[in-house]
C-alpha cells in the first residue's frame, strides 16, 4: 500500500490526485509498507534513498490506515463541497461560493497542521457555544444535519482536551438528541 502526498512549489502538500501522471511528483510522497520483513526492509532502504518518508504497518492494519487517509483527505472533499452548496443556497454565486471558504480552508489546515486538530480548534463547539450551534441546527436538514450533529459531536472530544476545564455537556447534550426535546 502507497499512500503519497506531493509538494506544490510553495511547499504545501497535497493529495496525488491523478493515478496516470502522480507518480511524476513522488519526491514529496510518504508511503506505508506492508508484508514480510525482507521486502518492508528493501521498500524502506529503497525510499529512504529517494528521500521519501515510510512507515511501516502490519497487513492487519492496511484498512484502517486507508481508511484514517481517506478521512482527512477524500472526505474533506465532501465538506468542502457541501460547503459550497450550502453557500450557494445564500444566494451567492458558484464563482463566490467556492472563493469564499479558500482561505478559511487553507488557513485551518496550517493551523491543523502547525498546532494539531485540538490546538487548531475555533468557533462554536470549541467555546461550547450551545445557541450558536443550536441556530446552526435549526436552518440545516436531513444528511446536512446529520453530518454536522455527527462531526460536532466528535469535535467536543478535541475540543474537551484543549479545554480540559470547560464543561461541554450542555452542548453534548444538544448534540446527542439534535435540539429535539423527546
Amino acid at each position: 500500500m502507497a499512500s503519497g502526498f506531493t509538494s506544490t512549489s510553495d511547499d504545501n502538500r497535497i493529495p496525488l490526485p491523478d493515478r496516470f501522471n502522480s507518480f511524476l511528483n513522488f519526491e514529496n510522497a510518504y508511503f506505508s509498507v506492508e508484508g514480510d520483513p525482507a521486502f518492508t526492509g528493501f521498500a524502506g532502504a529503497l525510499l529512504t534513498s529517494l528521500g521519501n518518508p515510510y512507515c511501516t504497518i502490519a497487513a492487519s492494519e492496511k484498512t484502517r490506515y486507508h481508511a484514517a487517509c481517506v478521512m482527512v483527505s477524500n472526505l474533506v472533499n465532501a465538506l468542502a463541497y457541501t460547503g459550497t452548496e450550502i453557500l450557494k443556497t445564500c444566494g451567492l454565486d458558484d464563482e463566490f461560493a467556492e472563493s469564499a471558504w479558500r482561505a478559511l480552508f487553507l488557513g485551518n489546515a496550517e493551523n491543523i497542521a502547525g498546532l494539531g486538530p485540538a490546538g487548531a480548534l475555533t468557533g462554536p463547539v470549541e467555546r461550547g457555544d450551545t445557541k450558536t450551534v443550536a441556530a446552526h441546527l435549526d436552518i440545516l436538514s436531513g444528511e446536512i444535519r446529520d453530518i454536522y450533529l455527527l462531526l460536532s459531536r466528535l469535535l467536543t472530544k478535541a475540543a474537551a482536551e484543549k479545554n480540559p476545564d470547560r464543561d461541554y455537556s450542555e452542548l453534548l447534550s444538544l448534540l446527542r438528541y439534535g435540539g429535539i426535546d423527546d
